[in-house]
């Protein structure tokens, strides 16, 4: 909340976790680009800028390649949809013509059969129906206009005998027209198949639904297409944008890495003044800004393109990468170095280190606190330790204890005053105040401190 953002501007701690740390190439861009301030910091907010406008455009082709490939399908196939609709030529409802034309054809004899046998019920020459029609015609009309009521079913029967002899003569003509080619019924089932190819090329189903609306997407085929046609021009113009992001991006990517380069020169030159400080006279440091391929844009990352490597020897050797060229106490030197080269850049009120003087002792643990205790003279600043070595260089001291009652373990912090100094530095170097020996020690190590710190 406010409090931690207000603190950040107020307390810088540093722990033996940024010792572990320091071995990572991330972190070691990190503090490279802390120590840099507000030129990489500029530098890098350009270079951001730059490849997120880049990255965003590279979606946007890469969705609208997309599209266009999509579209491009489409279009295909509902190319291929008319031309075969242009041959095939279907109607609405065909397939129901078809189906019933095939009942037909499939029926021939069984249709023949029952025409004929009706043909000759009615046309028979001995013992057909219209014959009898005929006789009764005949013995009507004898009586015309004598009754009627006679002459009305007289009527009745001359509309039923004209329906009776249409029918006979329907009868006839049918049966002339009724063939039994198979070449027909091969034709109907042909036509029948292509049509249900047709729908369900499109996804749709065999029935005359599925065909009728194939034949709806087939007849808007062609201003479908027309509406399709077209994002070509999107395409070129936005890869044309591209490809000036991408001369953005690198040409930042540089800057970022001129002012990187720039930037480690000074922080190797204040960190080995450091380190000769704390105890390391011949302590060598170098920080590495190299890049792979500038012009390779797969080789960015929202950092940049720099690979950032802090190099190190202790002794005037071949400098070597920090995890392997340190051992512990230097290790815990060198970041102590590289912090307060840090701090000097972006100070803050107050400073706490947390056993950053892990794995030291003897004289440089008394170089170590020397120079905390220089850093002191700026701002405040409070350190963790076991050393007493480091221990003397303070102002103040407070001892930290924990007692532990059952599960309940409780912290405690006790001031120590000026005449209990010597009694708790003896603690600390022996374990036992009461130790002659360790107490003699004690009062050299502040006797120490004394001409030191006049």
């Amino acid at each position: 909340g406010v409090l931690s953002a207000i603190g950040g501007h107020l307390v810088e701690v540093h722990g033996q976790h940024g010792n572990l740390q320091l071995s990572k190439a991330t972190r070691q861009r990190e503090l490279l680009d802390a120590f840099a301030g507000d030129e990489v910091s500029s530098a890098l907010g350009l270079f951001r800028k730059a490849f997120k406008n880049y990255n965003e455009l590279v979606i946007r082709v890469k969705e609208l390649r997309k599209s266009l490939g999509d579209r491009d399908r489409e279009i295909a196939s509902l190319k291929a949809t008319l031309n075969e609709f242009e041959k095939l030529k279907p109607r609405r409802d065909e397939f129901l013509e078809l189906v019933a034309l095939i009942e037909r054809l499939e029926s021939v004899e069984d249709l023949r059969v029952a025409a004929t046998g009706a043909l000759q019920a009615l046309d028979d020459e001995q013992s057909g129906a219209m014959n009898s029609l005929h006789a009764v015609r005949r013995y009507l009309s004898t009586i015309k206009g004598k009754d009627a009521q006679l002459d009305e079913i007289s009527e009745r029967f001359g509309e039923a005998f004209y329906t009776l002899n249409d029918v006979n003569s329907d009868l006839a003509r049918y049966l002339d027209g009724l063939s039994a080619d198979p070449t027909a019924l091969d034709n109907a089932q042909s036509r029948r198949a292509a049509l249900i190819s047709f729908a369900k090329k499109q996804g749709l189903s065999g029935d005359n639904d599925g065909i009728n609306e194939a034949l709806e997407i087939a007849l808007n085929a062609r201003a479908r297409i027309e509406d399709l046609t077209g994002g070509d021009e999107k395409l070129a113009e936005l890869e044309s944008q591209l490809t000036v992001e991408s001369s953005k991006v690198i040409e930042e990517g540089k800057n970022l890495s001129f002012a990187r380069t720039k930037a480690a020169a000074e922080l190797d030159k204040r960190i080995t003044a450091e380190l000769a400080a704390l105890a390391m006279p011949h302590g060598k440091f170098h920080t590495s800004v190299t890049q792979g391929s500038i012009d390779d844009l797969q080789a960015y990352t929202n950092d940049g393109v720099d690979n950032v490597s802090m190099l190190f020897t202790s002794h005037g050797g071949d400098l070597l990468p920090i995890a392997k060229a340190a051992s512990g106490g230097e290790l815990s030197r060198l970041m102590l170095a590289i912090e307060v080269v840090i701090a000097s850049r972006f100070p803050v009120g107050t400073y706490i280190f947390d056993e950053v003087d892990a794995g030291i002792g003897g004289k440089a643990a008394l170089e170590v606190g020397k120079r905390l205790r220089e850093l002191a003279h700026e701002r405040q600043v409070i350190v963790v330790t076991h050393l007493p070595q480091v221990a003397i260089w303070a102002d103040r001291h407070i001892v930290v204890t924990k007692d532990q009652s059952g599960k309940v373990t409780t912290s405690s912090l006790t001031t120590v005053e000026a005449n209990e100094r010597e009694k708790e530095i003896a603690r600390m170097l022996s374990g036992v105040e009461e130790s002659e020996h360790a107490q003699e020690h004690a009062r050299e190590l502040l006797d120490l401190r004394k001409r030191e710190v006049r």
